[in-house]
């Protein structure tokens, strides 16, 4: 018993050892045990708001904008937003 206890005890030093020299793997750690659990408890969204997307079609194919159209109206582009895609698209 007292064996394992000086193994464990002795593996678990070189681990720490190794682990100071490990930057990133230190700011991992760090960062699991206090904002990574912190952040959530206290409310602070991590959802992602009000992000823009982008598509570029460099084939300049008809067939994407076509797809991109008929999914756009039957999704989620409310009114406004959807005539700004028109025009953007219109020129």
């Amino acid at each position: 018993m007292r064996r394992s206890l000086e193994n464990i005890v002795r593996l678990g030093g070189k681990e720490l050892f190794s682990l100071r020299r490990d930057g990133v793997l230190m700011f991992l750690i760090v960062y699991a045990f206090t904002y990574g659990v912190l952040g959530p408890a206290k409310g602070v969204s991590m959802d992602v708001k009000d992000a823009s997307i982008a598509i570029v079609d460099e084939e300049h194919s008809s067939e994407l904008l076509l797809r991109w159209r008929s999914w756009q109206v039957c999704c989620f582009l409310t009114t406004s937003a959807e005539s700004a895609v028109e025009r953007r698209l219109s020129l």
